[in-house]
């Protein structure tokens, strides 16, 4: 029969104070997951997508801001899109800053065609 030690509780006490405290000030900063990377920081060896991987599919404008989706995403001016921070956006393209060099995306839109069939007389 072994006796109780009240080392083998300490560890387990620690580890608990440990997450805990770290928990609440991840929660602090904003971020659910404390082993996720801030937004716009990436890993030693990764590299940005180049602008032709990004694509500018819509621009809605709201009573005080515009969004952009770009990639299938929504984004805000000052917020950052694989590194490159978003500087400008316009009814037709959005303006990217990566250092001090900047990108221009253009809203490519697709012709489409409006069919308007009559109605019946009422």
């Amino acid at each position: 029969m072994t006796l109780f030690s009240p080392l083998k509780l300490i560890f387990p006490v620690a580890l608990l104070s440990v997450l805990i405290f770290n928990s609440s000030a991840w929660a602090e900063k904003g971020r659910a997951n404390p082993f996720a990377l801030p937004s716009g920081i990436e890993y030693k060896g990764r590299q940005l997508p180049s602008a032709n991987d990004l694509a500018l599919q819509a621009v809605v404008e709201g009573k005080t801001r515009r969004v952009a989706t770009i990639n299938n995403r929504n984004y805000l001016v000052g917020d950052l899109v694989h590194g490159r921070k978003i500087v400008e956006i316009n009814a037709n393209h959005v303006v990217l800053a990566e250092g001090t060099q900047f990108v221009r995306l253009n809203l490519k839109r697709r012709p489409f065609s409006i069919r308007v069939t009559p109605t019946a007389s009422r």
